[in-house]
């Protein structure tokens, strides 16, 4: 299922599947939002986002040919619709009813994730000075 980081009135985030995400928020408030959510939240940091994209590089569904690094990585709403990405619109949907199988990728552990890459940047955690 699709998670994304949403407002439900009060100004709160929360994550429902398949919603609109957040889009006119600014780096400084998306971390304190996140961080509203209590002590062990924050916004993905650079490392971590790192350590999930070495992962999902390594996993052969992941990629068009199915052999890792052979041809290109799913990438999600990209607008172009090549091998690996869809435009908006596009009928080639995955397990998960109305969603395009290419906004998914496979972790090592089999679990999937959605919309890592593709379709609206993400704010990354910066560290002080």
């Amino acid at each position: 299922m699709q998670f994304e980081a949403k407002n439900d009135g009060s100004g709160n985030p929360f994550s429902q599947d398949v919603t609109i995400p957040w889009n006119s928020i600014t780096a400084v408030a998306a971390k304190a939002k996140c961080q509203s959510l209590g002590a062990a939240y924050d916004l993905i940091s650079n490392p971590e986002w790192m350590v999930i994209a070495r992962n999902v590089e390594k996993v052969s569904i992941n990629w068009s040919s199915g052999v890792v690094g052979s041809g290109c990585l799913m990438s999600g709403n990209c607008l172009n619709g090549n091998a690996c990405s869809y435009s908006t619109g596009t009928s080639d949907f995955g397990p998960v009813a109305g969603r395009n199988s290419k906004a998914s990728l496979t972790l090592s552990s089999g679990s999937l994730i959605w919309d890592f890459s593709g379709n609206q940047w993400e704010f990354v955690d910066w560290y002080p000075g």
